[in-house]
């Protein structure tokens, strides 16, 4: 233990012995003061956690609307620099050049509705039943 003056000086400087030191004791709740304090200590860490936690949500969503933007800028520059590009290479190395087809669903399926027949290779599969169950 250490004694200080105003001006900072030590007026004495005492070591007690561990039997001479106040007993610390766990926290217990023995009243209803105390089980409040717990009630409101508790209360103020998950607030703190809602907190922090809308604070980090919101920048991701920051973060990734940001990201979202540049990619979008990124793949027009992409997709034009192909464009720019594909002349060229028809011409002078043909070999680079892949053309890729793909199948609409949509035409398929006002086809289907319109003439009621399947096309050739198709067949028609009916949507399956699901079971949900939410526990509330």
């Amino acid at each position: 233990m250490k004694m200080l003056t105003k001006d900072g000086d030590v007026v004495f400087d005492i070591e007690l012995p561990d039997e001479l030191l106040p007993e610390e004791r766990p926290f217990e709740v023995t009243d209803l003061a105390s089980a409040d304090w717990c009630m409101r200590t508790a209360a103020d860490a998950e607030e703190r956690i809602a907190a922090r936690e809308a604070l980090v949500n919101d920048r991701i969503r920051k973060y990734r609307s940001w990201a979202d933007e540049e990619n979008r800028k990124d793949m027009a520059t992409v997709e034009r620099m192909a464009m720019l590009l594909k002349p060229w290479a028809e011409e002078n190395r043909p070999e680079a050049v892949k053309l890729k087809k793909s199948l609409l669903k949509t035409p398929l399926s006002d086809h289907f509705k319109a003439k009621g027949e399947i096309p050739a290779g198709c067949e028609f599969v009916p949507k399956e039943e699901r079971f949900y169950l939410e526990v509330i």
